[in-house]
């Protein structure tokens, strides 16, 4: 399976100044229709010889995890915050010599135990996918936290590639308000939320369906620290409703998320985007 893959850099060096400051390049990371594959710079951080490191950041397991068990699907890379509620975030990895699915990962912390399902269709062989939890009533971030791949279903055969994403850039969510009385519309930045915006196009011969982007951001020791998704994709001249993206079609899409949680991250911030969708029989 063949993708393409880069690096937009978000580095922070002052919340006040931040969107002002930040470097922002092309991002291109492919994934097939049902097989979601991850950025090479993310697969070979994963696959590389493990590194000893020690973390001082709030939420974050302080050493380093072993290498995942050959053969085996596990979690890796998480890492944790408070939003509201504790939010658990991290990757799914494949170790196994198929395809697998459903992947259902569980987080633990104090009594309190939730579950979710990774984003995405199925995971490729030593593929990776993204999850995230809520565990609420705790806002301790640095409450201990176990988690666990619950199950899944492997899955015989591989599945073609055909999407390709782009990101493009980071900015504020714009809101329109229309005055009732003047009818009088203006247009601001939300103070709340911030969207990454991007491009997918299906460079496949078969119209896919039922598309969501997702984003992810890791840390400098690469952590996942932010998960969010979105499955609306504008497209030119389509049917409202319409979330089939034809062969060799393009849309744009943006993901918002928390500015708060966001911001709450220190250092500099990797962003992938992986695209989940599934095939279409028809022309």
């Amino acid at each position: 399976m063949q993708w393409n893959s880069g690096v937009l850099q978000l580095t922070r060096p002052c919340r006040s100044s931040w969107l002002r400051r930040a470097t922002l390049a092309v991002v291109a990371a492919a994934a097939g229709w049902l097989v979601v594959a991850g950025s090479a710079a993310t697969v070979a951080a994963a696959d590389g010889p493990a590194l000893t490191y020690r973390l001082f950041v709030p939420g974050v397991a302080a050493d380093s995890p072993p290498p995942p068990p050959a053969g085996a699907v596990v979690t890796q890379h998480v890492s944790q915050a408070v939003d509201g509620s504790l939010i658990v975030s991290g990757e799914v990895r494949n170790g196994t010599v198929q395809a697998v699915s459903n992947v259902v990962v569980s987080a633990k912390a104090n009594s309190t135990t939730r579950t979710t399902t990774a984003l995405a269709n199925q995971v490729a062989p030593g593929g990776v996918a993204l999850f995230m939890v809520a565990l609420p009533g705790i806002t301790d971030a640095n409450t201990p936290v176990v988690t666990a791949i619950v199950s899944y279903s492997p899955v015989a055969g591989a599945a073609a590639t055909g999407l390709e994403v782009t990101l493009s850039g980071l900015s504020p969510l714009q809101v329109t308000v229309t005055d009732p009385q003047t009818g009088k519309t203006t247009i601001s930045d939300s103070p709340t939320v911030l969207v990454m915006t991007g491009s997918l196009t299906n460079t496949s011969a078969q119209p896919v369906d039922e598309i969501t982007v997702v984003l992810g951001f890791y840390d400098d020791a690469g952590n996942v620290r932010l998960v969010a998704t979105t499955s609306t994709v504008s497209v030119l001249f389509r049917d409202p409703g319409d979330r089939t993206l034809g062969a060799g079609k393009s849309g744009t899409f943006e993901v918002p998320f928390s500015r708060a949680a966001y911001l709450g991250i220190s250092g500099t911030l990797r962003p992938v985007a992986y695209a989940i969708a599934k095939p279409l029989s028809g022309p």
